[in-house]
């Protein structure tokens, strides 16, 4: 056992962490119609951490307060619907270990080390969101938008070495990592007596982190390296209900293009479809029978294993038994294909 242990990369720690929490939060009602409110709450931690590693043997303190500024305004329409915003941040800080002056060679082709001189960061984020019913058939709209930002978030910094393939990794303060989303639907009626129904959505979400990558060539680490990842996701259901029958048909598409500035050969833009069927129906004596067949399929995405067609066949019947039809026999199949 001695003999196997790498005594430079083995370490004992122990943490131990008070915790004093408070908030404070003024709150404004107009009407019943419009509502805000703002405050912040406080966090304080006050942590203790015996921490050895090799030739490091240290007893760490840290006083950390964590401000949480939040605010939150609605208002709602005369005829039903409503509009909603909503602030928050917080500080993040770096863990204890990312900032001793510690290198972990315990991969040989993957080296780690610690920064010394890491700081904290914040995290803004701004939501808003929307709904509203239109129209005589009381269509139903909704929509969605968030934005979150943080100021010098903690990323890895990279080198390489092509000649010997050794990958070295420090936390560094980074500026500009962000990201946004937003998302709309609606539930459209089609008939009078809502029997057809139409349910067109569409998600999307971008996210841009950036870090900092050198070659055995470039050992300055003054090459940004930004990572991007979009997506896209429109979707289209529709259903019909009448008496005991119920139809449905799901469609959705999935768009993910990633990018990595300093890695190109890693970059990716994929697409997933999703088509289901469905139909049930509900016999007078008691019986129920449903099926559902969909197709699923994956392109464009690097490891060749996943770029694939699936088809899927499921059947389900189940009669309930009982004066209170409490008792329920059900036979199901699956991947009948």
């Amino acid at each position: 056992l001695e003999m196997s242990i790498d005594r430079r990369n083995s370490y004992y720690r122990t943490q131990h962490q008070n915790v004093h929490q408070g908030r404070f939060l003024l709150t404004l009602n107009l009407d019943q119609r419009f509502y805000a409110n703002a405050g912040v709450g406080l966090s304080h931690f006050h942590t203790r951490l015996s921490y050895r590693r090799d030739a490091l043997d240290t007893l760490a303190r840290r006083n950390e307060l964590y401000p949480n500024p939040h605010a939150y305004a609605r208002y709602n329409f005369k005829n039903d619907g409503y509009i909603q915003f909503t602030y928050s941040g917080w500080i993040n800080y770096p863990d204890f270990v990312q900032t001793f002056d510690i290198t972990d060679d315990s991969d040989p082709l993957l080296i780690t080390h610690g920064n010394p001189d890491l700081e904290s960061y914040w995290t803004h984020t701004f939501r808003t969101s929307f709904q509203k019913p239109a129209g005589k058939r009381k269509t139903t709209l909704y929509a969605s938008a968030e934005y979150s930002f943080e100021t010098s978030s903690i990323s890895q910094t990279e080198s390489y070495d092509p000649a010997t393939g050794i990958r070295q990794t420090r936390p560094e303060n980074v500026e500009g990592s962000w990201n946004t989303s937003a998302y709309a639907s609606a539930s459209i009626p089609l008939d009078s007596k809502n029997r057809f129904n139409l349910s067109p959505s569409l998600n999307f979400f971008y996210r841009e982190r950036h870090g900092y990558f050198a070659s055995s060539d470039n050992p300055g680490l003054n090459q940004v390296n930004r990572n991007t990842d979009l997506q896209l996701s429109p979707a289209l259901n529709f259903t019909y209900r009448q008496g005991k029958l119920f139809l449905a048909t799901y469609n959705s598409l999935h768009l993910r293009f990633e990018r990595n500035s300093s890695s190109p050969a890693s970059d990716q833009s994929s697409r997933v479809l999703n088509s289901r069927v469905e139909a049930q129906y509900e016999f007078p004596w008691g019986m129920t029978a449903s099926t559902d067949f969909g197709y699923y399929g994956m392109r464009g995405f690097t490891a060749a294993m996943l770029n694939n067609d699936q088809w899927l066949w499921n059947a389900h019947i189940s009669q309930s038994f009982l004066k209170k039809k409490n008792l329920i026999v059900a036979l199901e199949a699956r991947d009948l294909l």
